[in-house]
Protein backbone atom coordinates (compact mmCIF):
# COMPACT_ATOMS: atom_id res chain seq x y z
CA UNK A 1 0.00 0.00 0.00
CA UNK A 2 1.26 3.64 -0.68
CA UNK A 3 2.05 5.57 2.13
CA UNK A 4 0.12 8.43 0.62
CA UNK A 5 -2.90 6.59 1.15
CA UNK A 6 -2.75 6.99 4.99
CA UNK A 7 -3.30 10.53 4.94
CA UNK A 8 -5.45 13.56 2.89
CA UNK A 9 -6.02 16.84 3.75
CA UNK A 10 -9.15 16.39 5.04
CA UNK A 11 -7.63 14.48 8.39
CA UNK A 12 -3.68 14.90 8.15
CA UNK A 13 -3.14 12.58 11.29
CA UNK A 14 -5.94 9.65 10.92
CA UNK A 15 -4.37 7.46 13.06
CA UNK A 16 -4.66 9.44 16.14
CA UNK A 17 -8.07 10.96 15.43
CA UNK A 18 -10.96 10.25 17.34
CA UNK A 19 -9.04 8.61 20.37
CA UNK A 20 -9.10 10.11 23.35
CA UNK A 21 -6.50 10.81 26.02
CA UNK A 22 -6.47 8.06 28.39
CA UNK A 23 -7.33 9.17 32.23
CA UNK A 24 -4.51 8.91 34.82
CA UNK A 25 -6.04 6.14 37.37
CA UNK A 26 -6.36 7.27 40.78
CA UNK A 27 -4.85 5.50 43.54
CA UNK A 28 -6.81 3.40 46.21
CA UNK A 29 -5.88 2.17 48.72
CA UNK A 30 -8.33 -0.18 50.02
CA UNK A 31 -7.61 -2.36 47.50
CA UNK A 32 -3.79 -2.84 47.97
CA UNK A 33 -2.99 -5.90 48.50
CA UNK A 34 -1.20 -5.70 51.94
CA UNK A 35 -4.39 -3.36 52.82
CA UNK A 36 -6.84 -6.93 52.13
CA UNK A 37 -4.88 -8.77 53.80
CA UNK A 38 -5.12 -6.80 57.04
CA UNK A 39 -8.50 -5.87 57.37
CA UNK A 40 -9.41 -9.35 56.73
CA UNK A 41 -7.30 -10.61 59.40
CA UNK A 42 -9.06 -8.17 62.13
CA UNK A 43 -12.32 -8.87 60.55
CA UNK A 44 -11.94 -12.94 60.15
CA UNK A 45 -12.60 -13.22 57.26
CA UNK A 46 -10.78 -15.99 54.37
CA UNK A 47 -8.32 -14.44 52.06
CA UNK A 48 -5.49 -15.43 50.22
CA UNK A 49 -1.91 -14.95 51.86
CA UNK A 50 1.12 -13.38 50.28
CA UNK A 51 2.55 -16.59 49.20
CA UNK A 52 -0.73 -17.35 47.56
CA UNK A 53 -1.84 -19.88 50.34
CA UNK A 54 -5.63 -19.51 51.11
CA UNK A 55 -6.68 -18.84 55.26
CA UNK A 56 -10.04 -19.35 55.74
CA UNK A 57 -12.15 -17.49 58.00
CA UNK A 58 -11.94 -16.82 62.18
CA UNK A 59 -13.78 -19.58 64.13
CA UNK A 60 -14.44 -20.81 67.46
CA UNK A 61 -11.48 -22.96 69.06
CA UNK A 62 -11.84 -26.20 71.08
CA UNK A 63 -13.32 -27.04 73.90
CA UNK A 64 -10.97 -25.90 76.34
CA UNK A 65 -12.57 -29.06 78.61
CA UNK A 66 -11.63 -26.67 81.63
CA UNK A 67 -12.71 -28.87 84.80
CA UNK A 68 -12.24 -26.02 86.93
CA UNK A 69 -14.44 -22.98 85.21
CA UNK A 70 -16.48 -25.35 82.86
CA UNK A 71 -16.05 -22.75 80.09
CA UNK A 72 -18.03 -23.97 77.18
CA UNK A 73 -20.88 -25.27 79.87
CA UNK A 74 -21.01 -21.59 81.12
CA UNK A 75 -20.88 -19.95 77.85
CA UNK A 76 -23.19 -22.07 75.77
CA UNK A 77 -22.50 -21.74 71.70
CA UNK A 78 -25.05 -19.13 70.64
CA UNK A 79 -23.33 -17.19 73.18
CA UNK A 80 -19.61 -17.83 71.65
CA UNK A 81 -20.97 -17.09 67.87
CA UNK A 82 -22.85 -13.49 69.47
CA UNK A 83 -19.50 -13.05 70.58
CA UNK A 84 -17.05 -13.91 68.15
CA UNK A 85 -19.17 -11.86 65.85
CA UNK A 86 -19.38 -8.84 68.05
CA UNK A 87 -15.20 -9.33 67.95
CA UNK A 88 -15.15 -9.20 64.21
CA UNK A 89 -17.08 -6.19 63.88
CA UNK A 90 -14.22 -4.23 65.42
CA UNK A 91 -12.51 -4.36 62.15
CA UNK A 92 -9.23 -2.97 63.50
CA UNK A 93 -6.67 -4.70 65.78
CA UNK A 94 -5.82 -2.50 68.28
CA UNK A 95 -9.09 -1.58 69.04
CA UNK A 96 -9.28 -5.22 69.62
CA UNK A 97 -6.25 -5.39 71.73
CA UNK A 98 -8.36 -2.94 73.61
CA UNK A 99 -11.55 -4.98 74.14
CA UNK A 100 -9.74 -8.09 75.34
CA UNK A 101 -7.68 -5.98 77.39
CA UNK A 102 -10.92 -4.63 79.16
CA UNK A 103 -11.74 -8.82 79.68
CA UNK A 104 -8.14 -9.37 81.54
CA UNK A 105 -7.71 -8.22 85.43
CA UNK A 106 -3.84 -8.38 86.34
CA UNK A 107 -3.97 -8.93 89.85
CA UNK A 108 0.08 -9.47 91.80
CA UNK A 109 0.65 -12.73 92.89
CA UNK A 110 -0.60 -14.27 96.01
CA UNK A 111 1.12 -17.11 96.50
CA UNK A 112 4.93 -17.42 95.63
CA UNK A 113 5.65 -21.17 94.72
CA UNK A 114 7.61 -23.53 92.16
CA UNK A 115 7.58 -27.23 91.30
CA UNK A 116 11.23 -27.57 91.19
CA UNK A 117 12.54 -24.74 93.42
CA UNK A 118 14.15 -22.92 90.40
CA UNK A 119 11.14 -21.35 88.11
CA UNK A 120 11.27 -18.33 87.65
CA UNK A 121 9.05 -16.01 90.08
CA UNK A 122 6.31 -14.50 88.32
CA UNK A 123 5.22 -10.56 89.01
CA UNK A 124 1.63 -10.38 88.47
CA UNK A 125 -1.34 -13.19 87.51
CA UNK A 126 -4.27 -12.55 84.63
CA UNK A 127 -7.95 -13.70 84.95
CA UNK A 128 -10.00 -13.53 82.10
CA UNK A 129 -13.49 -12.78 81.83
CA UNK A 130 -16.32 -12.86 79.08
CA UNK A 131 -19.11 -10.54 79.67
CA UNK A 132 -22.61 -11.40 79.15
CA UNK A 133 -25.33 -8.75 79.76
CA UNK A 134 -24.32 -7.37 83.12
CA UNK A 135 -22.38 -10.80 83.81
CA UNK A 136 -19.05 -11.53 84.10
CA UNK A 137 -17.97 -15.04 83.99
CA UNK A 138 -14.51 -16.28 84.85
CA UNK A 139 -12.80 -18.49 82.53
CA UNK A 140 -9.20 -19.97 81.82
CA UNK A 141 -6.80 -18.59 79.11
CA UNK A 142 -7.40 -21.52 76.72
CA UNK A 143 -11.08 -20.90 76.93
CA UNK A 144 -10.88 -17.27 76.51
CA UNK A 145 -8.85 -17.42 73.52
CA UNK A 146 -10.71 -20.64 71.73
CA UNK A 147 -13.92 -18.65 72.38
CA UNK A 148 -12.68 -15.09 70.65
CA UNK A 149 -10.88 -17.63 67.84
CA UNK A 150 -7.32 -16.50 68.45
CA UNK A 151 -4.46 -17.57 69.64
CA UNK A 152 -2.70 -17.93 73.27
CA UNK A 153 0.20 -15.81 72.04
CA UNK A 154 -2.15 -12.78 71.12
CA UNK A 155 -3.87 -13.17 74.59
CA UNK A 156 -0.22 -12.82 76.29
CA UNK A 157 0.70 -10.59 74.15
CA UNK A 158 -2.41 -8.30 75.61
CA UNK A 159 -1.78 -9.30 78.92
CA UNK A 160 1.76 -8.09 78.93
CA UNK A 161 0.87 -4.88 78.00
CA UNK A 162 -1.25 -4.55 81.67
CA UNK A 163 1.69 -6.06 83.21
CA UNK A 164 2.22 -2.13 85.04
CA UNK A 165 -1.13 -1.40 87.38
CA UNK A 166 -1.21 2.48 85.91
CA UNK A 167 -1.39 1.24 82.21
CA UNK A 168 -5.00 1.21 81.45
CA UNK A 169 -5.01 0.81 77.41
CA UNK A 170 -2.31 -1.12 74.81
CA UNK A 171 0.45 0.80 73.60
CA UNK A 172 0.20 1.40 69.77
CA UNK A 173 1.91 -0.67 67.24
CA UNK A 174 5.39 0.70 65.98
CA UNK A 175 5.61 -1.42 62.72
CA UNK A 176 6.92 0.85 59.97
CA UNK A 177 7.43 3.69 62.70
CA UNK A 178 11.32 2.52 62.90
CA UNK A 179 14.25 5.27 61.73
CA UNK A 180 16.18 2.19 60.35
CA UNK A 181 15.64 3.19 56.74
CA UNK A 182 18.83 2.71 54.99
CA UNK A 183 17.47 3.55 51.59
CA UNK A 184 15.93 6.65 52.50
CA UNK A 185 16.67 9.94 50.41
CA UNK A 186 18.23 12.19 52.71
CA UNK A 187 16.51 15.64 53.53
CA UNK A 188 18.75 17.95 51.86
CA UNK A 189 18.75 16.21 48.73
CA UNK A 190 14.88 16.28 48.49
CA UNK A 191 14.88 20.06 49.88
CA UNK A 192 17.50 20.83 46.83
CA UNK A 193 15.52 19.09 44.61
CA UNK A 194 12.56 21.07 45.62
CA UNK A 195 13.87 24.16 45.60
CA UNK A 196 15.36 23.39 41.73
CA UNK A 197 12.07 22.60 41.16
CA UNK A 198 10.56 25.97 42.28
CA UNK A 199 13.22 28.04 40.89
CA UNK A 200 11.74 27.05 37.29
CA UNK A 201 9.70 30.21 35.84
CA UNK A 202 6.18 29.61 36.37
CA UNK A 203 3.39 29.14 33.76
CA UNK A 204 0.22 30.24 33.64
CA UNK A 205 -1.71 27.21 31.09
CA UNK A 206 -5.36 28.95 31.91
CA UNK A 207 -4.31 31.45 29.11
CA UNK A 208 -3.25 30.92 25.28
CA UNK A 209 0.46 30.80 25.06
CA UNK A 210 1.85 32.64 21.89
CA UNK A 211 4.70 30.22 19.82
CA UNK A 212 8.29 31.24 21.05
CA UNK A 213 11.51 29.55 20.37
CA UNK A 214 14.11 28.04 21.99
CA UNK A 215 16.22 31.32 21.81
CA UNK A 216 13.66 33.25 23.13
CA UNK A 217 12.81 31.19 26.27
CA UNK A 218 16.27 31.44 26.81
CA UNK A 219 16.97 35.48 27.32
CA UNK A 220 13.60 35.15 29.07
CA UNK A 221 14.93 33.19 31.93
CA UNK A 222 18.03 35.35 32.15
CA UNK A 223 16.31 38.33 32.59
CA UNK A 224 14.78 36.59 35.61
CA UNK A 225 18.21 36.37 36.87
CA UNK A 226 18.35 38.86 40.15
CA UNK A 227 22.09 38.34 40.13
CA UNK A 228 22.34 40.10 37.11
CA UNK A 229 23.71 43.96 36.95
CA UNK A 230 22.00 46.82 34.76
CA UNK A 231 24.31 46.66 32.42
CA UNK A 232 23.94 42.82 31.78
CA UNK A 233 20.07 42.80 31.89
CA UNK A 234 20.06 45.70 29.40
CA UNK A 235 22.25 43.88 27.05
CA UNK A 236 19.89 40.89 27.33
CA UNK A 237 17.03 42.86 26.47
CA UNK A 238 18.39 44.42 23.46
CA UNK A 239 19.20 41.37 22.30
CA UNK A 240 16.04 39.97 22.97
CA UNK A 241 14.27 42.71 21.43
CA UNK A 242 16.73 42.50 17.76
CA UNK A 243 15.61 38.57 17.74
CA UNK A 244 11.63 39.62 17.97
CA UNK A 245 12.07 42.43 15.43
CA UNK A 246 13.51 39.77 12.54
CA UNK A 247 10.67 37.40 13.68
CA UNK A 248 8.07 40.28 13.24
CA UNK A 249 9.68 40.97 9.94
CA UNK A 250 9.24 37.07 8.74
CA UNK A 251 6.02 37.12 9.76
CA UNK A 252 4.63 40.28 8.41
CA UNK A 253 5.98 39.14 5.03
CA UNK A 254 4.15 36.32 5.85
CA UNK A 255 1.19 37.70 6.11
CA UNK A 256 1.32 39.97 3.23
CA UNK A 257 2.15 37.20 0.38
CA UNK A 258 -0.55 34.87 2.36
CA UNK A 259 -3.17 37.67 2.07
CA UNK A 260 -1.87 38.09 -1.55
CA UNK A 261 -2.61 34.29 -2.53
CA UNK A 262 -6.03 34.53 -1.19
CA UNK A 263 -7.03 37.26 -3.63
CA UNK A 264 -4.67 36.71 -6.36
CA UNK A 265 -5.17 32.80 -8.20
CA UNK A 266 -2.05 32.28 -10.05
CA UNK A 267 0.28 33.17 -6.47
CA UNK A 268 0.41 30.44 -4.14
CA UNK A 269 2.34 30.38 -0.47
CA UNK A 270 3.88 27.18 0.73
CA UNK A 271 5.58 27.29 4.36
CA UNK A 272 7.18 24.88 6.55
CA UNK A 273 6.40 24.15 9.77
CA UNK A 274 9.42 22.44 11.16
CA UNK A 275 7.82 21.99 14.51
CA UNK A 276 5.23 19.98 13.07
CA UNK A 277 7.44 17.82 10.84
CA UNK A 278 5.96 14.04 10.17
CA UNK A 279 8.60 11.68 10.10
CA UNK A 280 7.84 9.19 7.38
CA UNK A 281 8.73 5.30 8.27
CA UNK A 282 12.33 4.32 7.69
CA UNK A 283 11.47 0.90 6.17
CA UNK A 284 12.01 1.53 2.37
CA UNK A 285 8.97 0.17 0.34
CA UNK A 286 10.24 -2.24 -2.97
CA UNK A 287 9.57 -1.69 -6.50
CA UNK A 288 7.63 -4.67 -8.06
CA UNK A 289 8.97 -4.06 -11.28
CA UNK A 290 13.07 -3.06 -10.38
CA UNK A 291 13.10 -4.73 -6.92
CA UNK A 292 15.18 -1.25 -5.66
CA UNK A 293 13.61 0.24 -2.35
CA UNK A 294 11.88 3.78 -2.81
CA UNK A 295 12.46 5.82 -0.03
CA UNK A 296 9.73 8.63 1.00
CA UNK A 297 10.02 12.15 2.85
CA UNK A 298 7.11 13.57 3.91
CA UNK A 299 7.38 17.08 5.75
CA UNK A 300 4.21 19.10 6.43
CA UNK A 301 3.56 21.88 4.44
CA UNK A 302 1.32 24.71 4.71
CA UNK A 303 -1.00 26.07 2.07
CA UNK A 304 -1.78 29.88 2.53
CA UNK A 305 -4.13 29.75 -0.21
CA UNK A 306 -6.44 27.09 0.74
CA UNK A 307 -5.74 27.35 4.70
CA UNK A 308 -4.67 23.98 5.52
CA UNK A 309 -1.66 21.78 5.67
CA UNK A 310 -0.78 19.86 2.72
CA UNK A 311 1.40 16.79 1.67
CA UNK A 312 3.46 16.66 -1.54
CA UNK A 313 1.90 14.91 -4.18
CA UNK A 314 5.94 13.21 -5.37
CA UNK A 315 8.68 12.27 -2.67
CA UNK A 316 11.54 14.75 -2.20
CA UNK A 317 13.57 12.39 -3.50
CA UNK A 318 13.30 9.16 -6.16
CA UNK A 319 16.40 7.31 -5.10
CA UNK A 320 18.73 6.63 -1.38
CA UNK A 321 20.97 8.87 -0.78
CA UNK A 322 24.86 7.63 -0.95
CA UNK A 323 26.91 7.10 1.85
CA UNK A 324 29.57 8.08 2.99
CA UNK A 325 32.74 5.66 1.50
CA UNK A 326 34.01 4.78 4.89
CA UNK A 327 31.07 4.19 6.32
CA UNK A 328 29.48 1.93 3.73
CA UNK A 329 32.39 -0.05 4.19
CA UNK A 330 31.85 0.01 8.00
CA UNK A 331 28.16 -0.81 7.88
CA UNK A 332 29.00 -3.93 5.27
CA UNK A 333 31.91 -5.04 7.86
CA UNK A 334 29.34 -5.10 10.70
CA UNK A 335 26.59 -6.82 8.40
CA UNK A 336 28.46 -9.92 7.11
CA UNK A 337 29.30 -10.77 10.77
CA UNK A 338 25.60 -10.26 12.76
CA UNK A 339 23.39 -10.54 9.84
CA UNK A 340 21.90 -13.60 8.50
CA UNK A 341 22.03 -14.12 4.40
CA UNK A 342 18.18 -14.00 3.95
CA UNK A 343 17.89 -10.53 5.55
CA UNK A 344 20.76 -9.32 3.46
CA UNK A 345 17.63 -7.38 0.68
CA UNK A 346 18.12 -3.66 2.62
CA UNK A 347 21.68 -3.96 2.71
CA UNK A 348 22.47 -4.77 -0.62
CA UNK A 349 20.26 -1.50 -1.78
CA UNK A 350 22.67 0.82 -0.31
CA UNK A 351 24.78 2.96 -2.18
CA UNK A 352 28.45 4.45 -2.00
CA UNK A 353 29.86 7.78 -3.14
CA UNK A 354 32.18 5.06 -5.16
CA UNK A 355 29.47 2.34 -6.20
CA UNK A 356 26.25 1.25 -6.87
CA UNK A 357 23.98 -1.14 -5.15
CA UNK A 358 25.96 -4.82 -4.36
CA UNK A 359 24.82 -7.55 -5.94
CA UNK A 360 27.23 -10.59 -5.46
CA UNK A 361 27.96 -11.77 -1.85
CA UNK A 362 31.81 -12.49 -1.27
CA UNK A 363 32.68 -14.81 1.92
CA UNK A 364 36.58 -13.66 1.81
CA UNK A 365 38.06 -11.15 4.00
CA UNK A 366 40.16 -8.84 2.09
CA UNK A 367 41.44 -5.56 4.16
CA UNK A 368 43.15 -4.20 1.12
CA UNK A 369 39.57 -3.78 -0.56
CA UNK A 370 37.98 -0.56 -1.29
CA UNK A 371 34.78 -1.46 -0.70
CA UNK A 372 33.32 -4.63 1.21
CA UNK A 373 30.67 -6.25 -0.67
CA UNK A 374 27.57 -8.48 0.59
Amino acid sequence: MNILDEFNTDNPCPSTSGIAPKKRKSANPSQWKRNVIKKSIATGKGYLNYKGREIGERKTGPDCCCKKYKCFVQINEEDRKLILENFNKLEETYVQNVYLGGLIKTENVKRERSKTGTGKKRSCSHKYYIKLGNRNIQICRKGFASIHGISKKRVNNVAKEYWDPTVTTPAQSNRGKHQNRPNRIPSEWVSKVDSHIRSFPRRDFESPRSDTCKKCDMLSNKLKDKTLDSDETQQIQIEKSLHQAKADTFFVDLKEKSQLALNNEECEVLTFDYQQNMPSPKIPAVSVTTGTPVFDYFPIMRNAQAQLSVLPQKPLYDHALPLKKAKYNDVMQLVKNYVPPNKLYFYRALKSEAVGPTDDISSEDDDDQAEVNL
